[in-house]
């Protein structure tokens, strides 16, 4: 199984607000189900998560989205993603990606492919 892609990450108001999709491209039915767990990334080593932040499930087309409380995230602090399918098997670590500040005036999106 490949690993999860995050598309955006957005901060705003204590939460974090993320998209994206488990494998090598978006809408890959193989991964329907598949749970995304969220981790703030460890500064020591890469791809190493230093506190869980929660999960989401990825739809029928292993696509996901969703929000998570993380009161204690910050702007630009990176993200890490592991992906588990739906008969537990690990799939591997790492979409990375900073988060973006959403409590602006206008809210951004901090955009990666």
């Amino acid at each position: 199984m490949n690993t999860p892609v995050l598309t955006s990450a957005v901060l705003t108001g204590g939460e974090l607000i993320v998209t994206g999709y488990v494998g090598a491209a978006p809408d890959q039915a193989i991964f329907a189900q598949a749970r995304v767990d969220l981790y703030l990334a460890d500064t020591f080593g890469p791809a190493q998560g230093k506190i869980f932040l929660g999960s989401i499930t990825a739809d029928a087309s292993g696509n996901f989205a969703g929000s998570i409380a993380a009161s204690g995230l910050t702007y630009g602090e990176d993200i890490i993603a592991t992906a588990t399918d739906v008969v537990e098997q690990y799939v591997g670590i790492l979409a990375h990606i900073p988060a973006d500040a959403g409590a602006h005036a206008d809210d951004h999106e901090c955009e990666h492919d």
